[in-house]
């Protein structure tokens, strides 16, 4: 397989031979590997918001003179940026590798990219969890990238079922 190229998608990365619709209905097919819902609206908002940052890895896109065809995304991952009274601060939500394409170290080139932005925005930490149980090999990467588990409880207050 041919390496895959990492970056952060931005409003800009959108041509007329790629509408932007094309490439969210690819996030929302990735996405659909890890999420129980996804809403291509919230998509759109999360490359269009300044607090977030959305790193897909995608493979086959060309180049033509009319503009960049894009490939398949076979992975991504989300950054949300926070002001807190402690200061910036990084949560890492939904970071998802195709099924076909896991195993291949494209989660660690996400996750890399996701702490290089982090840094860049001198963000003071990341946070993240993850679900040790279904996801045995990501609780694995994310420790050899230097996170470490927090003795504190995570709670959630579900507002909308």
């Amino acid at each position: 397989m041919e390496a895959p190229d990492i970056f952060e998608l931005v409003p800009g990365h959108f041509t007329k031979s790629f509408p932007h619709h094309d490439l969210h209905n690819k996030l929302a097919t990735l996405f659909s590997q890890l999420l129980d819902e996804v809403n291509i609206g919230y998509i759109t908002a999360t490359v269009a918001s300044e607090n977030s940052r959305l790193v897909v890895a995608e493979v086959g896109r060309t180049y033509k003179p009319q503009g960049i065809e894009y490939g398949e995304i076979i992975g991504a991952a989300t950054l949300i940026i926070m002001i807190t009274p402690h200061g910036k601060v990084g949560y890492v939500h939904d970071v998802v590798v195709d099924e076909k394409h896991r195993g291949q170290g494209i989660g660690q080139k996400l996750m890399k990219e996701i702490i290089a932005i982090a840094q860049s925005s001198n963000l003071r930490e990341l946070n993240l969890t993850t679900n040790a149980s279904k996801r045995p090999d990501a609780e694995a990467l994310y420790t050899k990238l230097g996170f470490s588990q927090k003795p504190t409880g995570f709670y959630v207050l579900k507002l909308i079922p």
